[in-house]
């Protein structure tokens, strides 16, 4: 597997570009890319892109027979999604960046409610609001809640790259985002798109368009790579295109003010990442 090579963002390019980072789980793929390729909005390029991956994610991706997907492999582990995202950054061709998890699912309409607020604006840092699963499907809480939504919580603070689109131009001013080292105690999400927020506060849009059931929820999820929440997601999604929306409302209807956040403690991203299986 080798890295495509580089090249400079061409005028002619998509509006956006998708940063898709995976690592050695090609099973959960077909779902997180299908979602993307289910956009009504279509004006994209989709770069997945493996932290070193040995599977076969490369033939997985390969069997998506579309122009806007293309595979890229880093030669060596990075250790974070931080190194797949800063050779997105690298390769976009979209004046706009929107990041998907690969075990992350979004609703047909993710893309174009977003894309639809940041026209005829020089520079934006918008998230949609997103709904938090457990292996279950349980619903645990919602985070970047909007109007269509009235609840006690000021989510304000929540940066999950999954539901985020910013412009390619902050990177000029912010920089990429912080390589992986040992014992950090800071996510690299959330150290980085906290710099972003510095200079182009966020703003919330749109409903609800993004499912997340959390890898550091389900501990040594990369040796079992079980996607059956995924699947049992995406299933959903396909034939009611908008149950992330209406879960959400029927979720706050019934538990205005119990938000449960089973989120396990660890001390710094090393744990983190011993939690979920990864060496």
């Amino acid at each position: 597997m080798t890295i495509l090579q580089s090249s400079a963002p061409k005028a002619s390019g998509p509006l956006v570009t998708v940063i898709l980072s995976t690592y050695n789980w090609s099973e959960v793929l077909p779902y997180s890319i299908q979602t993307v390729l289910n956009q009504t909005f279509v004006d994209f390029e989709l770069l997945v892109i493996g932290d070193g991956c040995t599977d076969n994610s490369a033939q997985v991706v390969l069997n998506f027979v579309d122009p806007r997907v293309r595979w890229i492999n880093l030669p060596k582990n990075t250790g974070s999604q931080s190194g797949p995202n800063n050779e997105g950054l690298r390769q976009a061709r979209g004046s706009l960046i929107a990041y998907l998890g690969h075990d992350d699912l979004w609703s047909k309409d993710h893309l174009e409610t977003l894309t639809s607020f940041c026209r005829n604006r020089k520079e934006v840092f918008v998230t949609a609001a997103i709904i938090w699963l457990d292996e279950g499907c349980n619903v645990r809480f919602i985070s970047a809640l909007n109007e269509l939504i009235t609840a006690p919580m000021n989510a304000n603070n929540w940066h999950t790259p999954s539901a985020i689109i910013h412009s390619r131009s902050l990177i000029e001013k912010v920089g990429f985002w912080m390589e992986y080292s040992p014992k950090q105690n800071s996510l690299p999400d959330i150290e980085f798109f906290s710099r972003l927020d510095k200079i182009q506060p966020k703003k919330m849009v749109g409903y609800v368009s993004v499912a997340k059931v959390p890898a550091g929820w389900r501990k040594n999820i990369y040796q079992t790579r079980d996607v059956t929440p995924q699947k049992s997601v995406f299933d959903q999604l396909i034939s009611h295109p908008y149950i992330l929306r209406d879960t959400a409302i029927a979720f706050y209807a019934k538990y205005l003010n119990r938000i449960e956040v089973p989120t396990p403690y660890f001390k710094d991203y090393e744990d983190y990442r011993h939690f979920k299986g990864l060496a």
